[in-house]
């Protein structure tokens, strides 16, 4: 199913990937029901990450996800953490998870990757660790 966005319509992008997202993932649904030989994943469950942008773009979406989540009654737990925000959904049989992980968390992480190519143990330092 493909949308096209125009001010005609008053279809936005947004309405439209989010149009496109779901038909892909009604076809997914029905690939499985129909074709069994296909396996399910091994954990059961979705993963995917809040809109990009940091703490201050990720806040607002991320209690509107909770507020709507909330009044249409729909059960979730949510985690806020200083390393990650998460929102847990579980549908049936399948869990779903939307994360964001905090500027704090990509910063430390930015830090330890800065240093993987600077740091090389060589054999005689690893003997000597072990």
């Amino acid at each position: 199913m493909t949308i096209t966005p125009s001010e005609q319509t008053g279809v936005t992008p947004e309405d439209a990937q989010r149009a496109q997202f779901v038909s892909g993932l009604q076809a997914l649904a029905r690939l499985m029901k129909c074709v069994p030989e296909v396996p399910i994943p091994t954990f059961e469950s979705l993963r995917w990450q809040f809109p990009l942008g940091g703490d201050a773009v990720t806040r607002p979406v991320f209690e509107a996800t909770v507020a709507a989540l909330a009044e249409a009654g729909i059960p979730f737990t949510q985690d806020v953490n200083p390393r990650q925000w998460k929102v847990t959904i579980t549908l049936d049989g399948l869990t779903v998870e939307i994360v964001h992980s905090s500027d704090q968390a990509m910063a430390e992480h930015s830090a330890r990757m800065s240093y993987t190519r600077v740091i090389q143990v060589d054999a005689n330092q690893a003997e000597a660790v072990a």
